[in-house]
């Protein structure tokens, strides 16, 4: 019995190092083809400390190529660790954004602003879409509270709060779209 236990944790391991690696090899290979395509590998460490200003592939790997890698990397490492804090916070481990309902309310917040207070998105949808998120997920541990914050309870919660912002957005744009608008002020015409 315990050589079966032994023989399915090693299982578990390789699949979770073959879920892993491969995805992140293939990503490497990826980013490193087009390295090679936008600049050759020789000029890659030239082109990093004194850029040539005249040419601009070594421009586009210094200023474009460069930064957005680094971004992705970094928003990537972030979303992991949020995930994971988010799991380990809830003590649940299929809590994710869609599950608790944050996606929605997000979605839904951004659905009022833009039909109803555009002004708002002025200084970027980041807002709108981080307030109707936090309401959301607010609106679930709420909901939740009475269970103790047990998993089932946070999942059921934001399934419900879910369908309910997901709903209320596809009913707003629907309501809205019979609607006549002014092209240049975005005002329903009379």
């Amino acid at each position: 019995m315990q050589s079966t236990a032994g023989h399915r944790a090693r299982f578990t391991g390789g699949m979770l190092v073959a879920l892993v690696g491969v995805p992140a090899v293939l990503a490497g290979y990826l980013t490193a083809a087009g390295l090679l395509r936008l600049l050759p590998a020789d000029m890659w460490w030239q082109s990093l400390g004194a850029t040539d200003l005249a040419d601009p592939r070594q421009l586009l790997y210094r200023h474009a190529f460069l930064p957005r890698l680094a971004i992705s990397l970094l928003a990537g490492a972030a979303l992991g660790l949020t995930g994971t804090l988010l799991q380990q916070v809830l003590r649940n481990p299929l809590a994710e954004p869609t599950t608790i309902g944050t996606n929605a309310g997000a979605t839904v917040a951004l659905t009022i602003a833009t039909l109803y207070a555009p002004w708002l998105l002025e200084q970027g949808r980041e807002w709108v879409a981080l307030a109707g998120g936090a309401l959301s997920t607010l609106a679930v541990l709420a909901l939740a509270q009475g269970r103790s914050f047990s998993p089932v309870a946070i999942i059921i919660s934001g399934l419900v709060v879910s369908l309910t912002c997901s709903s209320a957005s596809a009913l707003l744009m629907a309501a809205t779209a019979s609607i006549p608008r002014n092209c240049s002020s975005g005002r329903a015409v009379r």
